[in-house]
């Protein structure tokens, strides 16, 4: 069985979602892994909140 390429990764503007990775459930994050360093699954709201502020004040802040 290959998944090298699928028809699917030709629609333009389609996010694929591979649940595998994607519904995860809590208990079994201790910590997410960002460029800027380790953060507490705990903090991922608070973080979302703000970046979505900066946007709509147009700080245009890059993400996390």
């Amino acid at each position: 069985m290959s998944h090298a390429s699928s028809p699917l990764q030709d629609i333009p503007r389609l996010g694929l979602l591979n649940l595998k990775y994607d519904a995860m459930p809590a208990e079994y994050v201790n910590a997410i892994v960002t460029e800027y360093g380790m953060i507490p699954p705990t903090s991922v709201p608070v973080i979302l909140r703000e970046q979505q502020v900066d946007a709509s004040a147009g700080g245009g802040g890059g993400g996390i």
